[in-house]
C-alpha cells in the first residue's frame, strides 16, 4: 500500500504549497537544533568516579558544592535531588538551604544535614558524573553507562540511508532528543496531511531512559501524534563488585550492542512496510463505526 502522492489530490494548489512550507521551515529550523544538539554530545562527555557514599564531603556558601575524591563540584538541580533521595531529605527543603541568598545558618545547616545523612547510611558505591565543575549526576553503581556518541552516530547513519532529515532536538544539562522525520507528505485520507518520523532520546545522568519512538505530525498544523513506542531501554546493568572494576572496553561493548539495535529499529521503523501499516491503520480507525456506548468510553477521559 502507498501513501497517495500530494500532487495527485484534488485540493487547492495554494493549499498544498502552504504545507509544503511548513514542513520546509520545520526541517530547516530543525536542522539548526539538531547541529546544535549534536555538539553537545560531542563535547560534554561525562567523567565518571567512583566513590564511597560515606567518602563525599559537603560544603554550602552560595551554593552546594560536593568533594568527590580531590575534586569539587557545583551539582546541577537534577544531580541535587539525586542526592537528596539518596540521602532520605526533602529537595524542596535542601533547595531552600542551599539557596545562594539563603542565611548562612542555613548554609551551615545544609552542611550539617548532608554530612550527616551520608555518614550514617549504607555505605554504598556511588557513581558521580560530572562535566567540567558540574556534577550531574549521582547514581547507583549498578546505573548502566551508555555512551550517547556512538548512539546518535548510529541514528544519523540509519537516518541518513531512509533519506530522514533532522527537524528538531533539544539538549539540556541531562538529556538530549533528536526528532527525524521522512520530508515527504502522506495522505491516508483525503485532506489528512502528514509527516513520519522518529524521534531519539537518552540521558547520560539518569534523566530518563534509552528510548526510540515513531510519530506521525499533522503537517497543516504540526501537532505531534505518537504512533508508539519501539524502543525503551532503562538504565540498569550488572552491579559493579567491590573488588572488580569493569573495564572502558566493557563499557564500550555495552554501547555498541545499544547502537547496533537502535541501527535495527531505525531502519525497520523509518522502512516502507513500517509508513504503509500507519497509513493502513488510520484507514481502518476513519471507517471503523463505534456504538453510542463505546464512544461515551472512548471520550471518557479526554480534557
Amino acid at each position: 500500500m502507498n501513501a497517495t502522492p500530494i500532487d495527485t489530490v484534488s485540493f487547492d494548489p495554494s493549499r498544498r504549497d502552504t504545507i509544503r512550507a511548513i514542513l520546509q521551515r520545520k526541517i530547516a529550523d530543525g536542522a539548526r537544533h539538531a547541529a546544535a544538539v549534536l555538539a553537545t554530545i560531542q563535547n560534554e562527555a561525562p567523567r565518571d568516579q567512583l566513590l564511597r557514599a560515606r567518602a563525599a564531603a559537603f560544603a554550602v556558601d552560595d551554593g552546594a558544592r560536593i568533594r568527590v575524591g580531590a575534586d569539587w563540584y557545583r551539582p546541577t538541580d537534577h544531580a541535587l535531588g539525586q542526592v537528596a533521595e539518596r540521602a532520605g531529605i526533602p529537595l524542596p527543603y535542601l533547595r531552600e538551604l542551599t539557596a545562594p541568598a539563603a542565611a548562612p545558618w542555613q548554609h551551615a545547616l545544609a552542611t550539617d544535614i548532608l554530612t550527616e545523612h551520608h555518614s550514617h547510611a549504607e555505605d554504598t558505591r556511588i557513581l558521580a558524573r560530572s562535566v567540567g565543575g558540574s556534577l550531574r549526576g549521582w547514581l547507583s553503581d549498578k546505573y548502566r553507562r551508555l555512551d550517547s556518541r556512538p548512539l546518535v552516530e548510529a541514528l544519523a547513519d540509519e537516518a541518513s540511508q531512509a533519506g530522514a532529515v533532522p527537524i528538531d532536538g533539544v539538549a539540556t544539562e541531562t538529556r538530549v532528543a533528536l526528532k527525524i522525520v521522512l520530508p515527504e507528505i502522506l495522505e491516508p485520507l483525503p485532506g489528512e496531511f502528514l509527516a513520519y518520523g522518529g524521534e531519539w532520546s537518552n540521558s547520560d545522568y539518569g534523566n530518563g531512559v534509552h528510548a526510540f519512538r515513531i510519530f506521525a505530525i499533522r503537517v497543516a498544523c504540526l501537532n505531534g501524534m505518537t504512533a508508539e513506542n519501539v524502543l525503551k531501554q532503562v538504565h540498569l546493568g550488572a552491579r559493579l563488585p567491590d573488588d572488580i572494576a569493569f573495564s572502558e572496553r566493557t563499557h564500550q561493548l555495552d554501547t555498541e550492542a545499544s547502537a547496533s539495535a537502535l541501527r535495527d529499529i531505525v531502519r525497520s521503523a523509518l522502512g516502507p512496510a513500517a509508513r504503509d501499516r500507519l497509513m493502513a491503520n488510520i484507514r481502518d480507525a476513519h471507517e471503523r463505526s463505534m456504538s453510542k456506548s463505546e464512544l461515551a468510553g472512548a471520550t471518557r477521559t479526554l480534557p
